[in-house]
């Protein structure tokens, strides 16, 4: 009872939505492992998707970081990891609302741990890496260019492991992303401690 009225509450948008989200994700944190509640990752990932109100996506993905930092990823089968794959890939897009990539970006900086059970599949790292840094070059968002700063940074420094799956592809995004904007900081020196942090995460 207290799982569905929560689920409810989470994606009526209502004021209330941000606690509902907290309770919802701690329930799933406590009975995933027990292999239980696995439907809330279903839920999540279906209520995410564009068709649905904007604050609901973002509640949806904050929800999705939050389990996602906190459970064992392979606790989840491959359909699910698939699905929040999906999910916070299609978030990133350069099509989406702001607010939306941000979010999607704070999801996949929580959940790092996820990036071992997808890091299977070199054009599936790269493609998840370029958006990535696509973000990071989103001069009139600074919230989407810090929070991707600290995507590529935690991604290096926490799986080093990786980096010879999708090492070649990232190094060339990055490269291209400080030379496209290497005239950025001279034009624009409020911009100049950004992009030093993202220079300096790869």
């Amino acid at each position: 009872m207290i799982k569905t009225n929560m689920g409810k509450i989470l994606v009526s948008g209502n004021v209330v939505a941000k606690q509902a989200a907290l309770v919802v994700s701690a329930i799933a944190v406590l009975e995933l492992p027990r292999n239980e509640f696995h439907e809330v990752i279903t839920v999540l990932c279906q209520n995410s998707s564009p068709t649905n109100n904007p604050s609901v996506r973002i509640l949806c993905l904050f929800t999705l970081g939050c389990i996602l930092s906190c459970v064992d990823v392979t606790l989840l089968d491959m359909s699910e990891c698939d699905s929040v794959f999906s999910v916070i890939s299609g978030c990133l897009k350069a099509s989406e609302q702001a607010d939306v990539r941000v979010s999607a970006m704070d999801c996949l900086c929580s959940g790092l741990r996820f990036l071992k059970t997808v890091f299977l599949d070199c054009s599936q790292c790269n493609g998840l890496m370029g958006l990535v840094s696509e973000c990071w070059c989103v001069m009139d968002n600074l919230k989407l260019r810090n929070s991707s700063s600290e995507t590529l940074g935690e991604v290096v420094h926490n799986f080093y492991f990786a980096l010879k799956r999708f090492g070649e592809g990232i190094c060339k995004v990055t490269i291209g992303v400080i030379g496209n904007h290497a005239d950025v900081v001279k034009k624009n020196p409020s911009q100049e401690e950004i992009l030093t942090n993202g220079t300096m995460c790869v």
